[in-house]
């Protein structure tokens, strides 16, 4: 017999088992020993990673949804909320990346490779409006446009709530 199967004689008499069959060091029986009821198919791994690919999207599209509560950005100069801005936009953390933004900008985002070595000054502001300029390493990700882009100037808007707010950012 194969498969480490017991033996028995012709009239059913046990002859003892094979060593697949003899329970291993943790006590459960090899797998060649469980009843085949109990064996995991491989297209039961298989057909479960889909489930677990689809809980996790609806799981990420749940924690970005425009109802919940945006996260707290604290009150900082239009310099320092570009930096954390791009810090969000580095983490694909969309809840605070829409924290950072002026109302009419804030949706959904597509996740884009790091920004390396971002360095922020204030290029102007006024009481409302403000301009930073941004350098960084080349930022190549053709799926959002940016082919070698080193540099963005970003715009914001001084809010009610006393905090900078992106309004937009880009090559002038």
């Amino acid at each position: 017999m194969r498969g480490g199967a017991s033996r028995s004689t012709d009239d059913g008499q046990y002859l003892g088992a094979m060593p697949a069959d003899l329970p291993t060091e943790s006590g459960s029986l090899r797998p060649s020993a469980r009843p085949r009821r109990l064996r995991q198919q491989p297209w039961t791994v298989i057909a479960s990673v889909p489930v677990v690919l689809i809980l996790a999207a609806g799981g990420y599209w749940i924690s970005s949804s425009p109802t919940q509560p945006l996260p707290k950005v604290p009150i900082q100069s239009p310099a320092a909320a570009t930096a954390s801005w791009f810090r969000a936009l580095n983490a694909c953390n969309v809840p605070l990346i829409n924290a950072h933004l002026s109302p009419s900008k804030r949706g959904s985002w597509t996740c884009i490779d790091p920004f390396t070595h971002v360095h922020c000054v204030s290029e102007s502001q006024t009481p409302t409006k403000a301009s930073v300029y941004c350098t960084f390493d080349p930022q190549n990700d053709p799926r959002v446009g940016n082919t070698g882009d080193t540099f963005w100037s970003v715009y914001l808007e001084h809010s009610d709530s006393g905090r900078w707010l992106v309004t937009d950012w880009g090559q002038p």
